[in-house]
Order: structure tokens, then C-alpha cells, then sequence
């Protein structure tokens, strides 16, 4: 008994891991410290005006029609962000009440403008329905079709023909008989210089204030999605009769691509660059301004950049770090050297009316300048510098050559308004083109134009990570975000919230669950550390919390927990490094060794002299008899 007390005893002072590993191993193994995270995502899919029987949703749940993993990744390198999403998939099909309702608002809503189609390059009686309207109304509706998913994302997918729409006869011949297509509108202007823009009235889907996105697969065609034509259209022009066998893979497939793309767009998207946490983002712009004096004083180019918007929306999509935006204002006729590089830098596109500035070198001279025009630069959690450069020109635009001509086939695609590098973001606008825009547009809008603020809100968006909504899909362009080529919106989406502050999340739990790898693995080498322990069990209890929120998708909060769960863990780490290394289990062993030999000798040697006094009594017993 009393030899095991004394091995529980000498037991303490070692840690039972390196106990374990010692006597199972002969040697500890340091685990792998590469932190991966596999998070599950629900998808939920709602149809509504389709039958039931015409969509084989077994052969849609085959992994070739729809993802169910996916690893996310940077667009710009080679590499994983060590994220990896696991898809689960529910269908619901709209009962007739829903879809009754959800067409008399529509219809309540509904107004008729005959205006220029672009699509079809003539006009036509378009019908509308208000895109924000309708999103809320969904929302409203919720528990109509059973709500949300905890953790994941709504995709509804309608087929409205009872509604007015196009037929493939007036897609194909619109002369002969006007087109009858509806549309989903919203209105944008630009804040800066008060620019409406024009055919925001020609939308086939929308969402993104919550988590959730509509498609009307009956409405369009849209000038903005080419490649997307109303599915009453293509049925017809295919001749495809979805009552039978293979009209019903055929139209499984068609929903499918869909599907795809609007998980790949929306609710798992991809990163432009490796997205980076930091507590403070410094965007630092400076404006040259390249225009001649009388441009100038047309419109002072103060009015083209307004920083309470800016700061407004990386506010709200990054609310856990401070946002600070600097602007400074420079006539490129007052920076010599500025000045002589965009002169060497002008080039004249296919188009002999069009100019553009050659970005490469462009932009290699703002990189070997960075220090001089924005001071301070800093990339680390503490602060991250984002530094934007944006041009006003007179009429030319940045272009970017390859080999001996741009890029574009088109004097339109040949330039461009920005481009987001990793290190800065390069923007140009010019006066006839943006800031006086209303003055070249039908019908006019006088004393109108398009500034900064949005195509910088946009740019910066890149630098950060997000990548666009219509990466893999145009119709995904209907979406409210900054992001977006199509809506002009100075906020992101909710896609693109969820997106950054779930990969922030994520990289601060990976980084603190292999610091508390790295910290248990050095205490097993250690005299035991309580408070250190306490503090790893503490950070592992705050990560349990955060995985929590994540999974309710309060990233936000995740991301408070998960930080203070780093906090922790990073002092243990400190805490057991400086801590006494624990007695070699070698020497532990001679050390218990030669105490139980002592102990036995001990007791032997004890045992002996008794035995001699017992002997020594009785001696002397007989001998006083």
C-alpha cells in the first residue's frame, strides 16, 4: 500500500501523457499541427410551379448534378484556405396556397412600362415586379414553406408562366409578335454624383439581404445573363416534353446547373486573395486628378469620394475590427514623375477615338512610389494598409495588354474602371464617360455622373478576399451586393458577410486548436502546470462555444469567442514553455527503483534487528532462570 502512494506520489510531478507515451512508445510523438476544418452546410431547395413528378429528385441528388463537398480555396493561387464544406441537401415543394399567394402579390405589385429592351435592342411592354418587395415578402412568408436552415442557405427556383412571358415565337421572330416578357426591378443611384442607373428594370432573380435567393426561371430573357434563356423557351425551341422519362432527366439536369452555381456563387464561395484578420483596416486612397482645368471646375473632384459611405459599409462587413478611410487629393500636373510616366503610358486601342493607359507599367511605378504616396504600410493582424489609387481622366482608360494587342475584343472590353491586386487596387474614371455621364445618356439626366465611392467599395471588396457573385454564373449577378457587376449597391450581401466573417472565424479556431496541439504536447515534456492546464481547458471550452454560434451562423460571436479562446491558449503556451522540464522518465524509474529497494532493504534490516533483540531477550531470560 504504501508502495503505491508513493508511485501515485512521484507520478504527479510528471505528466501522465509523457507517462503514456514514454511506456507505450519509448519516445513522444509530436501530432501534426496543421489545423483542418470540415464545416457542414444545409441547402435547402424550394420549387415552386413545378410538378413533383417531372423532377427526379433522387437522380438530382447523384454527387455529378449537384456538389456535396467543397474545398475551399484561393482564385489566385494554388491553395486551400484548409476549409472544407460538407453539403446536405432538402427539397421542398411549394403547396398550391403558397404559390397562389406568392402570385397575387406579385400580380398586386405588378406595373407595365414600355420602354427600350436591351436584349432585344427594341422596345417592348415589359411587366415588373419590385425585386426588394418580393424578397421581403418571402421573408415574411417563411413559415409557409417550412423556413430557413439553421446552418445554411434558401434557393428558391420558380417557374411562373402564369404570369405574362416570353414564347420561343417572339424570342426568335419579336418582328412579327411583340415580346410579352416579366422582370424583376430594383433602383440604383449613384451617391456620389447622383447618376440613376439605367435598365436596372431587367433582373430574372434576386436576393441577398438574408440568406436566402430568388430565380424565376419563366422571367427574362435579360441583356445581363446572355446565356440564360426563360425555360418555357428552351423547352420549345428543344421540343422537350417533361412528361416523359427523358424529359424529366432532361429537366432534373437543367435545375441541377442552377443548383450548382448558386452554391458555388453564394453559399460556399471562393476567395480572390487569402482573406486576412486584422483589428484595424486602413484604406488609404489617393485621387489624381488628370483632367483639364475646366473639367475641373465642371466638377471638383472632392465630390466624387465620399468616405462616411465607405466606412459605412466595411463597418458593417468586418464589425469587429475599426475601420479608418483616408483620402488625398493630387493634381497629376503638380507629380513630375507621375506625370511623365502616364505620358509614356498612353496607348490608342483597335478603336482610333479611344485611349487607355498601359497598366503594367503603370502599375509597377505606383509599387516602387508605394512608401512615398501612403505612408505607414502595414500587412498584420494589428492593421492591414489597403492602398487605392484612383485616376480622373480627361477621355482614356486603363487597359491591359497581352502580347502585341489588350485584352479585350472590343473597344468596350478593351478597358477597364479597376483592378484589385494584392498589394493595392488601381481605379480610373473618366469625365465624359462617368462624371458627366448623364449628359450622353437617352434620356438625359443633366449634371449627373457616376464617382468613386462604389467602384472603390467594390475594388477593396478583392483585396479583402470576396471574390464576384457571378463567378460561375451570370444570373448570380442579381444579387444586392457591392460585389456585384449589376446592382451598384454600396453594402454587401449577406453572402458575402457570411463568407468573410465564416473564413475569419475559421482561421482564429484552426490557429487556436494547434497552439493547444502544440501547448499539451510541451506540458507532457513538463513539471504539470495548473494554471496553464486551466487556461487550455478554459480555451477549449470557449472553441466548443464557438463552434456552437458557427453552426447557428452568429459568426460575429463566434468570432469573440474564438478569439478569446486564442488569448488563452497562446498564454498557456507561454506559461508551460517557461515552466521547469519534468524529471526524465529514466531517471523517474532508477529514482522509484532504488526507493523501493530501499524500502525493501529497509524493511528487511528491520526485520533482522528485531529478530536479533527477540534472540537477545530470550538469552537473557534463560539466563536469569
Amino acid at each position: 500500500m504504501r508502495l503505491l502512494v508513493l508511485v501515485i506520489l512521484l507520478s504527479s510531478y510528471c505528466s501522465s501523457a509523457a507517462i503514456q507515451a514514454l511506456c507505450t512508445q519509448g519516445a513522444l510523438v509530436k501530432p501534426s499541427l496543421t489545423a483542418n476544418r470540415t464545416v457542414p452546410l444545409s441547402i435547402k431547395i424550394v420549387f415552386i410551379g413545378f410538378n413533383q413528378s417531372t423532377i427526379n429528385t433522387t437522380y438530382l441528388l447523384w454527387k455529378e448534378n449537384i456538389p456535396f463537398r467543397r474545398v475551399n480555396q484561393i482564385l489566385t493561387e494554388p491553395k486551400d484556405t484548409g476549409v472544407v464544406f460538407e453539403l446536405s441537401y432538402q427539397f421542398v415543394f411549394a403547396s398550391p396556397r403558397f404559390e397562389k399567394d406568392l402570385l397575387g402579390f406579385l400580380k398586386k405589385i405588378q406595373t407595365s412600362r414600355k420602354m427600350l429592351n436591351p436584349w432585344f435592342g427594341s422596345e417592348t411592354d415589359n411587366v415588373l415586379y419590385d425585386a426588394n418587395r418580393l424578397e421581403d415578402w418571402l421573408y415574411e412568408k417563411r413559415e409557409m414553406y417550412q423556413g430557413f436552415p439553421v446552418n445554411g442557405y434558401t434557393f428558391f427556383i420558380a417557374n411562373l408562366t402564369q404570369l405574362p412571358s416570353v414564347t420561343y415565337e417572339q424570342m426568335a421572330r419579336p418582328w412579327l409578335k411583340e415580346p410579352t416578357p416579366h422582370y424583376y426591378d430594383v433602383e440604383y443611384f449613384d451617391l456620389d454624383l447622383e447618376y440613376r442607373i439605367r435598365n436596372r428594370e431587367f433582373m430574372t432573380a434576386w436576393g441577398g439581404h438574408h440568406r436566402f435567393w430568388f430565380l424565376d426561371l419563366s422571367a427574362g430573357p435579360s441583356f445581363n445573363t446572355p446565356s440564360d434563356a426563360p425555360l418555357q423557351a428552351v423547352l420549345a425551341a428543344l421540343e422537350i416534353n417533361i412528361s416523359t422519362l427523358y424529359g424529366s432527366s432532361w429537366l432534373t439536369q437543367f435545375l441541377s446547373d442552377y443548383i450548382w452555381e448558386s452554391v458555388w456563387n453564394l453559399a460556399v464561395p471562393q476567395f480572390t486573395y487569402a482573406p486576412i484578420y486584422s483589428q484595424k483596416y486602413r484604406i488609404a486612397i489617393t485621387v489624381f486628378d488628370n483632367r483639364t482645368k475646366e473639367e475641373r471646375d465642371q466638377i471638383p473632384i472632392r465630390k466624387t469620394v465620399r468616405t462616411d459611405l465607405i466606412k459605412k459599409s466595411y463597418s458593417d462587413l468586418v464589425p469587429y475590427s475599426d475601420i479608418e478611410v483616408t483620402v488625398a487629393f493630387q493634381n497629376c500636373s503638380d507629380d513630375q514623375g507621375l506625370s511623365k510616366q502616364l505620358a509614356n503610358a498612353y496607348k490608342h486601342s483597335r478603336d482610333p477615338a479611344l485611349r487607355y493607359v498601359d497598366l503594367r507599367p503603370l502599375y509597377k511605378y505606383l509599387q516602387t512610389k508605394l512608401d512615398y504616396y501612403v505612408a505607414n504600410v502595414s500587412r498584420s493582424e494589428r492593421e492591414v494598409t489597403v492602398p487605392v489609387f484612383a485616376f480622373a481622366f480627361s477621355k482614356s482608360y486603363l487597359g491591359y495588354t497581352y502580347k502585341w494587342d489588350v485584352s479585350g475584343k472590343t473597344a468596350a472590353e478593351e478597358t477597364f474602371w479597376g483592378l484589385a491586386q494584392e498589394d493595392m487596387a488601381v481605379l480610373a474614371l473618366t469625365q465624359a464617360s462617368e462624371f458627366d455621364r448623364g449628359a450622353i445618356v437617352t434620356p438625359a439626366q443633366p449634371n449627373k455622373g457616376i464617382g468613386f465611392s462604389q467602384l472603390i467599395i467594390h475594388e477593396v471588396g478583392h483585396m479583402l478576399g470576396l471574390m464576384h457573385p457571378h463567378q460561375y454564373g451570370d444570373v448570380h449577378d442579381f444579387v444586392a451586393s457591392a460585389m456585384s457587376y449589376f446592382s451598384h449597391d454600396y453594402n454587401f450581401s449577406r453572402f458575402d458577410k457570411d463568407a468573410l466573417g465564416r473564413i475569419h472565424v475559421d482561421k482564429i479556431i484552426m490557429q487556436t486548436s494547434a497552439k493547444i496541439t502544440e501547448a499539451k504536447t510541451t506540458a507532457a515534456t513538463k513539471l504539470t502546470n495548473f494554471a496553464a492546464l486551466s487556461k487550455l481547458d478554459r480555451a477549449e471550452e470557449l472553441l466548443t462555444l464557438a463552434d456552437r454560434e458557427y453552426i447557428s451562423m452568429e459568426y460575429v460571436a463566434a468570432f469573440e469567442r474564438a478569439l478569446e479562446a486564442r488569448k488563452l491558449a497562446y498564454e498557456a503556451a507561454t506559461d508551460v514553455e517557461l515552466y521547469p522540464n519534468a524529471v526524465p522518465f529514466w531517471a523517474m524509474c532508477f529514482l522509484v527503483i532504488g526507493l523501493v529497494a530501499g524500502y525493501t532493504l529497509r524493511k528487511s534490516l528491520e526485520k533482522r534487528l528485531r529478530i536479533r533483540v527477540e534472540r537477545t531477550k530470550r538469552e537473557d531470560i534463560f539466563k536469569n532462570l
